[in-house]
């Protein structure tokens, strides 16, 4: 029997204290049938991307348009946006920060 090992915490983004990083992909479908109505060929086009990233404590130096900095390290390539910055002040609690964006991979 193999150990299983995973790392703990998070390491695609190493700004500030960042407390959780979501990312997800997509990519359009288009199934073509045959005559008969059986399922031909498929192809995907158009992948996207979009992450959020959420912290605690200073506030990172974030900027809302094309991104190139404080981006997941699983985002890479194309045209990254960063559309949404928000921060949150509470008398009993840290400051937080939070942050989003789209992914394009096959833009330029």
């Amino acid at each position: 029997m193999s150990a299983v090992t995973a790392s703990i915490g998070i390491n695609s983004i190493s700004s500030g204290v960042i407390t959780k990083v979501t990312t997800s992909q997509k990519t359009e479908v288009k199934v073509l049938q045959d005559y008969a109505g059986a399922f031909s060929t498929a192809s995907t086009f158009d992948p996207t991307g979009e992450f959020t990233v959420e912290g605690a404590g200073a506030y990172p130096s974030v900027t809302l348009g094309v991104g190139s900095s404080n981006l997941p390290s699983t985002i890479t390539g194309g045209v990254i946006i960063i559309d949404s910055y928000s921060e949150t002040e509470k008398s009993d609690d840290f400051q937080s920060y939070k942050w989003s964006g789209k992914w394009f991979p096959g833009a330029s």
